[in-house]
C-alpha cells in the first residue's frame, strides 16, 4: 500500500513479486484519479508547481484530505513525464516551459522536504512490529521520472536515446532499477553529491543523481532562458549555472566531489572497453551518458571555481577528465587526423550532451593552455564537433560571442584563439601531405569555414593581439596557397584575405617569409601553381564565374601582400598571372568585366604605392596606361568600385597618357564627384559613396597638379569644373554650416580632405607646391568590403 495515502479510497492489491511490486506501484501513483482542485485550473503542470509550493506542511501532517491534492499535482507532473518520455502530445518544445519550471532549484529542494514529509508519515502509520525494509512515496516516483526526463533533454529530445531503444522486458526492470535508485536518495538535496562517493549504493541510485544534478546545475538555467531545446547556439552563464543555484553547497565542494567521481569513472574505462561487447552495446552507451553529464558538471563546477583543485591532484585529474572525454566521444578508442578533423555528420546521444550544453568545449578551451602537450588531440576532436554542429543547419552561425561566458578571463580567449589556430594549422598538414582540398569532406570544410569566421571576428576586434600573431599570419598564408588551387572555395578563402588584410605589415612581413622557409610545407610550389591554373583557365573561351572569382582572389591576395611590403616570392610567375588577367579583361565584355577590372587597378595601384618593380610588357595592358585609363572609365557613373580603384591609379604612378585620355579622365572623374555630391546613389550604395568621394577628390587635385599647357585652357573653361568648385566652396564654407541640414551633407562635408580644399586653391588659381603623392601613400587604409555576395579591396582615405 502506498504510504503516502491515508484516505479512505481502498488501494488495489499489489502483487508480490519483488520486481514487479515497485513498477506496479509506479504505474498507479500515475495514473491515480484526480481531486478536484481550484476551478479552472487544475490539471496544468505550473497549477501542480503552484500547488505543492503554497502548501503547509503542518496542515500537511494533520489533514489527510490535503493528501488527495497533492496526489493530483503528482499525477499531472508524471503525466508530463510520459508525454516527454514516449513524445506524445503537444510539441516538444512546448513541454520545455513545464520542465524548467521542475527543475527550479527552489522546487527540487521543495521535492525533498515533501519526500521527508511523507516518510515521516509513513513511518508513524506503522507498526513497530511490522518496519518495512523499504518505503516509497509518489516522490520518490517522480524523481526517478525526473531523472530519464533530464537525460532525455540534456540529449535534445532525441529519439534514439538509449533510455528509449530498450525492449518491453527491459524497460520495466530499468523502471524498477530506477525506483529503487530513488529510494536510495539521502533526505536532503545538498547531500545528494556526496553519494557519487559511496560505496553503499548502487550504480543506479549514482546514474540517477547525477541526472538530477544535471538538471538543476545545467539544464535550469539554460532552459529558463531558452524557448527549446534545438536552439544549441546559445552559451550560458556558467558562473550562475553553479554558484546562484548551487546555495546548499559551495562551489568548491562540488568541484572536489565532481573531479573524485571522475577518477573513479575513468578508472573503469578500460575495463568496460574490454568487457562490453557488441552484444552489451546498450550498458555501454548508458557509461557513456552517464559519464557525459559528469564531465559537464565538473567542468562546470570547475569554470566556476576558477580552477581551484588542489595543484597536487589537478595533473592527475585533467589525464582523468581527457581520458573519459575520449571514452565519450569515441568510445575508448584512439584518435586519429582523420576523426579528429572529420566530425561525424550525426551525433550519438553521450556526444551530444557534451556538445549541446557548450560547458566542456569551454571548459578545454580553458585548459588548453595547460595541457596542450598532452590532451592536444582530444580538444581537438571536440572542438571540431563542436564547430561542425553549431555551424550548420538553419540556425544561427556560431558566434564568437557564444563561445564566451560573462566571467571569462582574456587567457580563456587567447586559449581558443590558439586552439583554432591549432586547427588550421592541421589542416595545412593534411593539405601538404598530399590531399586536394577537393577531397576535404563536407564536415571538414564546414569546420575550417567556422574556424576561419571565428578567427575573423577576433581580427575584426584585435582580440588578445591577435592582429600581432606571427603563428596564425603564418597559419592562413600557407592555408590561402592550398586553397587558392580549387576554385570552389572562395567563400573561405574571403575569410582568409579578410584576416591577413588586418594583420599588422611587420608581422605579415615575418610570417611570410617563416611560411617561405618551412620546408613541412610546399607554400611556395603551392601558390605557384595556382597562379598557373588559374591563367590557364582565363584562357577559356567561356570563362566560367567561379574561375573570375578565383582570379580576383588571387590579386586580391597580392594587394595585400604588397600593401604589407611583402615583396612576392616568385616575381616572374606573379607577372605572368597579372598580364594573364589584363589580356583577359579586354576580350570580356564590359560590363561583365568590371569586377576584374577594378581589382586589376587596385594590384598595379598597390603595387605602385608600396614601390614594388613589376616588369611588365609594354605590349601589355598591365603596361599600357592609356589601356588602363580607359578600362578604369568604362563602368560610366555606376560603379563606385571602379571609379576608386581608377582614382587610386592616378595618384600611385606619374601622368604618361595622351592630353586627350587626360581630359576624358578627368570629365569622368568630375562627373562622379558631382554625382556623389548631389546624392544621386541610391540609399544602400551611399555609405560607399562617402567612403570613395576622398579618393576621387585626391585623384581630381593630383590631374590639376600635373596640367600642362595643352590641357590648362581647357580644364579651367571646363563647367563641370565650375561646378564642382561652387559645390566644394559651399560645403566647406562656414557660413553655409546652418544650411546643411541632412546627415549626408553633414558626412560629405565631413569626409572634405586636404586634397579637396587643394584643389579649391587650384580652381581659385592658386598653385599648391607640394604634391600628394606622399598623403596617399601615408593615409590610404585597405579594408574588405562586400558588394553583390562578393569581397572587394578597397581603399579608404583617412580624413
Amino acid at each position: 500500500m502506498s504510504t503516502s495515502e491515508t484516505d479512505s479510497e481502498p488501494e488495489p492489491v499489489l502483487a508480490t513479486d519483488a520486481v514487479s511490486s515497485l513498477t506496479a506501484f509506479a504505474h498507479l501513483s500515475a495514473t491515480r484519479p484526480d481531486r478536484p482542485g481550484p476551478t479552472g485550473q487544475s490539471g496544468t503542470v505550473s497549477w501542480a508547481v503552484d500547488t505543492l509550493a503554497t502548501l503547509d506542511f503542518r496542515l500537511v501532517r494533520k489533514d489527510t484530505a490535503l493528501h488527495g491534492l497533492i496526489q493530483t499535482c503528482a499525477s499531472t507532473i508524471l503525466a508530463l513525464f510520459s508525454a516527454v518520455l514516449q513524445q506524445q502530445g503537444p510539441a516538444t518544445d512546448s513541454f520545455i516551459p513545464d520542465i524548467a519550471s521542475i527543475l527550479r532549484p527552489s522546487f527540487v529542494h521543495l521535492l525533498f522536504q515533501y519526500r521527508r514529509l511523507f516518510r515521516v508519515l509513513a513511518a508513524r502509520d506503522f507498526k513497530l512490529t511490522s518496519a518495512p525494509l523499504a518505503i516509497v512515496c509518489w516522490v520518490d516516483i517522480v524523481l526517478a521520472k525526473l531523472g530519464d526526463v533530464a537525460a532525455l533533454v540534456a540529449a535534445g529530445l532525441d529519439g534514439d536515446h538509449p533510455d528509449q531503444s530498450l525492449p518491453e522486458s527491459l524497460k520495466a526492470q530499468r523502471e524498477e532499477d530506477n525506483l529503487r535508485a530513488a529510494i536510495q536518495l539521502p533526505d536532503n538535496w545538498d547531500m545528494l553529491p556526496s553519494i557519487l562517493l559511496s560505496e553503499r549504493v548502487s550504480a543506479a541510485a549514482k546514474r540517477l543523481s547525477i541526472r538530477l544534478m544535471l538538471g538543476r546545475y545545467i539544464l535550469s538555467p539554460a532552459l529558463s532562458g531558452q524557448v527549446g531545446v534545438d536552439n544549441t547556439s546559445v552559451t550560458y552563464k556558467l558562473q550562475s549555472t553553479v554558484s546562484e543555484h548551487g546555495a546548499f553547497h559551495s562551489i568548491h565542494q562540488l568541484l572536489s566531489t565532481f573531479a573524485e567521481f571522475v577518477r573513479q569513472s575513468a578508472a573503469r574505462v578500460d575495463e568496460l572497453c574490454s568487457t562490453l561487447g557488441p552484444g552489451l552495446r546498450y550498458l555501454l552507451q548508458q557509461e557513456r551518458l552517464t559519464s557525459a553529464m559528469a564531465i559537464s558538471l565538473f567542468a562546470a563546477a570547475d569554470i566556476a571555481q576558477d580552477s581551484t583543485i588542489d595543484p597536487a591532484f589537478r595533473p592527475q585529474t585533467m589525464t582523468a577528465a581527457m581520458q573519459l572525454l575520449r571514452f565519450v566521444l569515441n568510445e575508448g578508442g584512439y584518435t586519429t587526423q582523420t576523426n579528429i578533423l572529420n566530425p561525424p555528420d550525426h551525433l550519438d546521444i553521450p556526444t551530444s550532451v557534451i556538445i549541446r550544453w557548450g560547458v566542456v568545449p569551454q571548459w578545454t578551451w580553458s585548459v588548453w593552455l595547460e595541457c596542450r602537450s598532452l590532451h592536444a588531440d582530444t580538444i581537438i576532436c571536440l572542438t571540431t564537433a563542436y564547430i561542425r554542429h553549431h555551424s550548420a543547419g538553419p540556425g544561427p552561425v556560431l558566434e564568437v560571442s557564444d563561445l564566451m561566458s560573462t566571467n571569462s578571463r582574456s587567457s580563456d580567449q587567447a586559449a581558443m584563439i590558439s586552439v583554432m589556430i591549432d586547427l588550421v594549422l592541421r589542416f595545412n598538414s593534411v593539405l601538404s601531405a598530399g590531399a586536394h582540398s577537393k577531397q576535404l569532406s563536407t564536415g571538414m570544410m564546414i569546420v575550417l569555414h567556422g574556424s576561419c569566421r571565428l578567427i575573423t571576428q577576433w581580427m575584426n576586434l584585435d582580440s588578445c593581439g591577435i592582429q600581432r600573431s606571427k603563428e596564425c599570419c603564418k597559419a592562413l598564408i600557407i592555408l590561402f596557397g592550398y586553397l587558392s588551387k580549387n576554385e570552389q572555395h572562395f567563400t573561405l578563402n574571403e575569410l582568409v584575405i579578410e584576416c591577413l588584410a588586418l594583420m599588422r605589415g611587420q608581422c605579415t612581413r615575418e610570417a611570410w617569409k617563416a611560411a617561405a622557409e618551412d620546408n613541412n610545407f610546399c607554400f611556395v610550389e603551392a601558390l605557384g601553381q595556382s597562379f598557373i591554373q588559374t591563367k590557364t583557365a582565363l584562357f577559356q573561351d567561356d570563362l566560367p564565374k567561379s574561375w573570375e572569382i578565383c582570379a580576383a582572389q588571387l590579386m586580391q591576395f597580392l594587394v595585400v601582400m604588397m600593401s604589407k611590403g611583402v615583396q612576392p616570392l616568385d616575381l616572374d610567375a606573379s607577372v605572368d598571372f597579372i598580364e594573364a588577367v589584363g589580356e583577359r579583361v579586354l576580350e570580356m565584355p564590359l560590363n561583365n568585366g568590371q569586377f576584374l577590372c577594378e581589382t586589376l587597378l587596385t594590384c598595379l595601384a598597390t603595387a605602385n604605392l608600396s614601390e614594388i618593380d613589376l616588369p611588365f610588357s609594354k605590349a601589355n595592358v598591365a603596361g599600357d596606361d592609356e589601356a588602363l585609363w580607359r578600362l578604369g572609365m568604362c563602368g560610366g557613373g555606376v560603379n563606385l568600385f571602379l571609379a576608386s580603384a581608377f582614382a587610386l591609379y592616378i595618384t600611385s604612378a606619374p601622368v604618361s597618357v595622351e592630353p586627350l585620355t587626360y581630359l576624358e579622365g578627368l570629365e569622368h572623374l568630375l562627373d562622379m564627384a558631382l554625382l556623389i555630391c548631389s546624392r544621386h546613389y541610391p540609399r544602400e550604395d551611399e555609405p560607399l559613396a562617402l567612403i570613395v568621394w576622398p579618393t576621387i577628390c585626391d585623384a581630381l587635385a593630383y590631374l590639376l597638379e600635373h596640367n600642362d599647357d595643352t590641357t590648362a585652357a581647357y580644364t579651367w573653361a571646363n563647367t563641370r569644373m565650375s561646378a564642382l568648385g561652387s559645390v566644394l566652396r559651399s560645403l566647406g564654407s562656414r557660413e553655409d554650416e546652418d544650411s546643411i541640414c541632412d546627415e549626408y551633407g553633414t558626412l560629405l562635408k565631413r569626409r572634405l580632405s586636404s586634397a579637396a580644399r587643394r584643389m579649391l586653391q587650384e580652381t581659385g588659381g592658386e598653385q599648391k607646391g607640394n604634391g600628394i603623392e606622399d598623403a596617399a601613400r601615408d593615409r590610404n587604409e585597405l579594408v574588405i568590403c562586400k558588394l553583390d555576395g562578393f569581397s572587394r579591396v578597397l581603399y579608404i582615405r583617412k580624413v
